[in-house]
């Protein structure tokens, strides 16, 4: 198996911008839709974080969180 990183913003990948329509698409579409007794807990609560700042903000939160408990774990 290899995994390789691949710029999204080159326009190099053939079907890429195909990729992002289809699935722009299919968001829209209800029948595309689980039901909602079928997601992750997480996903019934609203939308998931979207802006940089909002990423950023939840990053510092989850680093300050986890700094505190490895300070006071054995």
């Amino acid at each position: 198996l290899t995994v390789r990183w691949i710029s999204g913003h080159d326009r190099v990948v053939e079907g890429n911008e195909l990729a992002n329509k289809e699935a722009k698409s299919a968001t829209k579409n209800s029948r595309f839709n689980s039901p909602t007794r079928q997601l992750l807990l997480f996903l019934c609560k609203g939308a998931l974080l979207s802006s940089i700042s909002t990423l950023k903000q939840a990053q510092k939160q989850s680093k300050v969180r986890w700094t505190l408990i490895w300070k006071q774990s054995p």
